[in-house]
């Protein structure tokens, strides 16, 4: 197992494993201490917004200059520069390139770094920083044709500039790590994205209902019905979206996650009078919808799940109710593991965050 998953587990779960066998209250807090002020190196991107400007990749107003600048200080410190609708991704030198992307449906071509673009492959530039070139000859980039075509040069030789409308308005996905160049398409289809709102926007709503009241209100069946239905949809596509190794990991253990939630509600629906709240399955299923949305561990609405999950078990913590061991441990992995790999803004947040979540669960305790 990798240094930096041990490190997150460990000091997220022993903690709470000492709560739980305790009539302290003091130890609900000690996994909140022990990861801020620990050696944890969290595995997050630096992320830049795209704008809609074509032809050329652009941010803030600006367009990218690859070899000077900004642009150039972070290619100079990634292993790996990813773009796509979300945002320029720059991953930290400790991230890990999948070793699968072929399998799960990505192209690739051999492509090095250049000055006049993001990297120079035999087919074409990849974000040029000049007037780009679009061929209607054979080239590595078959099927791409950017529908808005305007400021490119068009001519008969087998040769494609990728551009920033390739990502608007086409979905692509460009991944550039180590002289290589991957691509696919990333983007869902329409009836998927439509259906994932739709059940998403229930979820929150009744989430936001039950949490208001301080208690279940809203039908569970159909809460948890709606949860089972965007897995399903996230799943067509399974983990092929996902590029370094944490990102993977983070998305698999989102789902399972989610799944023994499901099957722990399923129970309690049917096999208990007063069935328990849904929190926690409403929570990991907006955070898989997130993590399919953008195509990684990383999102704004991170914050967010981590206050709801962290004052669920903050809640459970100082109730001390012995039938809910199990889900605190899986509460108390799974918030290692977004600390460690999902939460985007400085790690000292969590100072805030946390005493936010321990204010709540003060008030909510049942």
């Amino acid at each position: 197992m990798p240094l930096w998953l041990f490190s997150g587990w460990f000091f997220g779960t022993a903690p709470i494993l000492l709560s739980l066998f305790s009539n302290i209250w003091f130890f609900s807090t000690a996994p909140i201490l022990l990861f801020l002020f620990s050696n944890i190196t969290p595995i997050l991107a630096d992320v830049l917004p795209v704008d809609e400007a074509r032809p050329f990749l652009s941010s803030d107003g600006g367009n990218l200059q690859w070899p000077s600048g900004g642009a150039a200080f972070l290619l100079s410190s990634t292993p790996l520069v990813r773009v796509n609708a979300r945002g320029i991704f720059t991953e930290p030198k400790q991230a890990v390139l999948r070793g699968d992307l072929a399998s799960a449906g990505w192209s690739s071509a051999p492509c090095n770094a250049s000055a006049f673009a993001l990297c120079t492959s035999a087919s074409g530039h990849v974000f040029p920083l000049s007037r780009p070139v679009t061929g209607e000859g054979p080239h590595a980039w078959s099927g791409l044709r950017c529908g808005d075509a305007e400021g490119k040069v068009l001519t008969s030789d087998a040769w494609y500039d990728v551009t920033a409308c390739d990502v608007v308005d086409e979905g692509l996905d460009v991944v550039f790590s180590r002289h290589l160049v991957w691509w696919r398409r990333t983007s869902l289809p329409a009836a998927s994205y439509a259906a994932l709102l739709a059940a998403a926007a229930f979820i929150v709503r009744g989430l936001s209902v039950n949490l208001q009241a301080g208690r279940p209100t809203e039908p569970q069946a159909w809460l948890v019905a709606a949860c089972a239905a965007c897995a399903g949809v996230v799943l067509v596509d399974g983990d092929a979206v996902y590029v370094t190794e944490s990102d993977q990991v983070f998305f698999w253990c989102t789902l399972l996650y989610c799944l023994a939630y499901s099957a722990y509600h399923a129970y309690q629906l049917y096999g208990v009078p007063a069935p328990r709240p849904v929190y926690n399955l409403a929570a990991g299923t907006l955070q898989l919808v997130a993590c399919r949305l953008y195509a990684g561990s990383e999102s704004p609405y991170n914050p967010a799940v981590l206050f709801i999950i962290g004052s669920r078990a903050l809640t459970k913590l100082r109730s001390q109710d012995w039938s809910q061991v199990g889900t605190s441990i899986l509460d108390a992995v799974y918030l290692s593991l977004m600390c460690e790999l999902a939460f985007l803004p400085d790690a000292r947040y969590l100072v805030a965050l946390f005493a936010a979540c321990y204010l709540h669960a003060g008030r909510h305790a049942r």
